[in-house]
């Protein structure tokens, strides 16, 4: 089991499959110290998916992974689907607008083996194993403008004293309790109380 340091986190990633281990990775890559734990004692030795989609390869090259995969997998261009040997569809992943148009096939398990060598090297380590036994929920408060297109000034008269009525309703279609807001010519500032889900 990983001895967790004494820094303080700011957020606690659960989970570390595909989507945690990601997670942990961008998290840190922009500054934010996190943990993250799993209750499996040790990694995925199975596989629980086997593709990795056009759009899932464009963000492992931003998180800097994608050479590790195309590597490690199997590209995938296109497949058909037959009944009684009669072709029904051929789908042509090769088509798509993506700097990788394929799938590329790779079992799980080594998806997640190159993802915590990567996030190994950033100093971050999953912590096993650790279970989530509880949470506290708490209200967050956000600050949103809302503003016209170039930031032009429009908001006068009848536009002014409509908007006010327009977004308190739409707060409260949405669950949400406006904490403090006003009008002015060219942007609407807010501060909205939202509950947690």
């Amino acid at each position: 089991m990983t001895q967790h340091t004494e820094q303080r986190s700011e957020v606690l990633v659960v989970g570390a499959g595909p989507v945690g281990l990601v997670m942990a990775s961008e998290l840190t890559r922009h500054g934010t110290h996190c943990r993250i734990v799993d209750k499996a004692p040790s990694p995925a030795s199975t596989s629980r998916a086997l593709a990795i989609f056009p759009r899932t390869l464009e963000v492992f090259e931003n998180i800097g992974v994608v050479e590790a995969v195309l590597r490690a997998g199997h590209k995938l261009y296109g497949f058909n689907i037959y009944a009684e040997s009669r072709l029904l569809a051929h789908l042509g992943i090769d088509e798509l607008e993506s700097p990788y148009p394929f799938v590329i096939i790779l079992p799980q398990s080594e998806t997640e083996r190159i993802l915590l060598t990567h996030l190994a090297q950033m100093r971050v380590s999953v912590e096993r194993p650790v279970e989530l036994l509880s949470h506290v929920r708490w209200y967050g408060k956000y600050h949103r403008v809302f503003v016209p297109k170039y930031r032009r000034r429009v908001i006068y008269g009848q536009l002014r004293r409509r908007i006010g009525p327009l977004l308190w309703e739409r707060c409260q279609q949405q669950g949400m309790e406006w904490v403090a807001g006003h009008a002015m010519p060219n942007h609407v500032p807010l501060c909205l109380s939202i509950p947690p889900q």
